[in-house]
């Protein structure tokens, strides 16, 4: 008998975390078949690969600034969709360059 917690089962790395991640994502996709998907969010996912790119440029600006003036509970949302934005316009910018949808994605 251990007097310590065994996280053996809890690593990121073990099978049931694939098992979980593949039942999530099921499950999701099997919720909203027939779900209408609201516009913000189309062009948030038209942007997404580009987000996903350049998120930590705006982001790494961004969170300091917002954290000398606001409290804890404010930072996480206001620097999340700060950054988005700013993603988003980074993406875009991006696009209207020669090759840029290369780059972007």
């Amino acid at each position: 008998m251990q007097k310590k917690l065994n996280t053996f089962f809890y690593n990121y790395l073990f099978v049931t975390t694939a098992i979980a991640a593949g039942s999530l994502f099921l499950w999701v996709k099997d919720a909203v078949k027939d779900t209408k998907v609201p516009t913000w969010i189309s062009g948030i996912d038209h942007y997404s690969f580009g987000i996903f790119l350049s998120h930590i440029i705006p982001l790494n600006f961004l969170h300091p600034l917002i954290s000398k003036y606001f409290s804890t509970v404010w930072v996480i949302p206001l620097a999340t969709i700060s950054a988005v934005i700013v993603s988003i316009a980074i993406t875009y910018a991006i696009r209207k360059l020669p090759y840029g949808k290369y780059v972007s994605g």
